[in-house]
């Protein structure tokens, strides 16, 4: 079977993110939606997303029985997701019916604002109360649960490898995570390495390397506390010590990727500050081979003016100082403004043009539910891939499902069979290959002999799970 990577997805929970502020402010475009949403993770999760000391205790005692030195684990199966949305949606439909139908409605709106996500139709409120209540709940679940429920929502042992982005939002929505990043890194380590020992609940097939969260307004902050705790150190030691083999950035939060300026946030001093700090990071991926995820859409930003900072032309700057930074463009500027080929679809395309760079893009939480966005899309793309300037994107985008964000969805769990028909029916098998998994394998240089990334992540197979080192690390290298 080909080889499959879902190169962009989430499993934190609501200990690991300011999740009032990024329900209220980033994950829905619509302030009436986000704010409801909110509430109702208020009301069904608050104080139940299971802490650090109790998940590492879990994690560490999978691992010991793993490893032949403990004694037999108890992992119960996570309750079954229907059966557990039924049931609040009753308690709540008694308790709180006003805010029940208010976001079923909201949830279930045929397209025609930002807030849409379905295509009931309002009257039709109570299916899109249901997914709000099931992509809640994932918030208040422990990170182990959430990826067992990644690997099923797109069926058993489908997809190879997943690499979660863990995210640094604080800064941006004024707020505190409850896990600090070095706590999140310990647990998802955890995950990770059972993954690759084959004991990961759910799965004989997928293995977990996940990337870390980096925001370095962050790191500016901790400078100027002296704090012991340095986020651009803790991105050395997750990437060369605990196994993590990329970076996730979120210039919408309130920064730039290059040329830092004044903002609503930033005084132009703290701007240059945070310059020479991104210089310092993509230094030091470009030099050990670490590639980085950037959100590129306009969408989930602390503030509707900093969407901008994820312009594809400012990471034109970045990769022009930086050549050999592989570096994904996440999201690939959002469906929207496929329709009409023109915008940051196009604009990153363009980039992809000199063949010895490294530019990719992925297309999380695209909306091909939708029929019309579907058929839009694709034609944008056979255009694009036609055109001399813009063909070689082709070999360049990535599948990513953006789960569990993309839970809020109808009808999520065939998010990546739609898009493979899709995707092969309009370009090929070879090429649909080339998309669920050749060109995430080459973006994570993972075919390439004398990669880093690939070393790394290689030895740490031969010291954690000996004889256990996948083929999509081994085989078919490059020079």
């Amino acid at each position: 079977m080909a080889l499959r990577i879902d190169i962009h997805c989430h499993t934190f929970n609501a200990d690991d993110l300011p999740v009032q502020g990024f329900l209220e402010r980033v994950a829905f475009h619509n302030v009436d939606l986000g704010r409801d949403v909110a509430a109702l993770a208020d009301v069904l999760i608050q104080g139940q997303a299971p802490g650090y000391t109790e998940e590492k205790r879990t994690l560490d005692s999978l691992l010991a029985k793993a490893d032949g030195v403990g004694p037999e684990a108890v992992t119960p199966e996570p309750p079954d997701p229907a059966a557990e949305t039924d049931e609040a949606f009753e308690r709540l439909a008694a308790s709180e019916p006003q805010l029940l139908r208010r976001l079923g409605v909201q949830m279930s709106s045929t397209p025609g604002g930002a807030a849409a996500l379905g295509p009931e139709g309002p009257g039709d409120w109570i299916s899109g109360a249901k997914r709000a209540i099931g992509f809640v709940k994932l918030f208040g679940m422990r990170r182990l649960d959430i990826t067992s429920r990644l690997v099923r929502n797109f069926g058993r042992d489908e997809i190879d490898l997943f690499t979660p982005m863990l995210v640094d939002l604080g800064m941006g929505l004024y707020d505190l995570e409850l896990t600090t990043m070095q706590q999140q890194v310990d647990l998802h380590e955890k995950i990770s390495r059972l993954s690759m020992k084959g004991k990961l609940p759910g799965t004989t097939r997928s293995h977990v390397h996940p990337f870390i969260g980096f925001d370095p307004r962050r790191e500016m902050q901790a400078r100027h506390n002296r704090d012991r705790e340095m986020p651009l150190e803790l991105v050395r030691r997750a990437v060369e010590t605990y196994g993590f083999i990329g970076v996730k950035v979120y210039p919408p939060m309130g920064w730039r990727p290059i040329d830092n300026e004044q903002t609503l946030d930033m005084t132009s001093a703290e701007a240059s500050e945070v310059d020479s700090i991104l210089r310092d990071l993509y230094g030091y991926c470009e030099a050990e081979h670490v590639p980085i995820t950037a959100h590129c859409n306009k969408s989930n930003g602390a503030h509707s003016s900093y969407y901008e900072f994820s312009d594809p032309h400012l990471w034109a700057r970045v990769l022009t100082a930086f050549p050999g930074l592989h570096l994904n463009l996440g999201h690939f500027g959002g469906t929207a403004e496929a329709a009409s080929a023109t915008g940051w679809p196009l604009a990153i395309a363009a980039l992809t043009a000199p063949p010895d760079g490294h530019l990719y893009a992925d297309v999380g939480c695209h909306r091909i539910d939708r029929e019309s966005v579907a058929t839009a899309y694709l034609a944008a793309l056979k255009a694009m891939f036609g055109e001399p300037a813009t063909a070689s994107m082709q070999a360049r985008l990535m599948y990513g499902s953006d789960w569990f964000m993309l839970a809020a969805v109808p009808d999520n769990e065939g998010f990546l069979a739609t898009y493979s028909e899709l995707f092969r029916a309009e370009f090929g098998d070879a090429a649909t290959d080339r998309f669920l998994g050749g060109a995430a394998r080459s973006f994570l240089g993972f075919d390439r002999e004398d990669n880093k990334n690939r070393k790394r992540l290689v030895k740490r197979y031969e010291e954690h799970a000996p004889g256990r080192t996948p083929s999509w690390l081994t085989e078919n290298l490059r020079q």
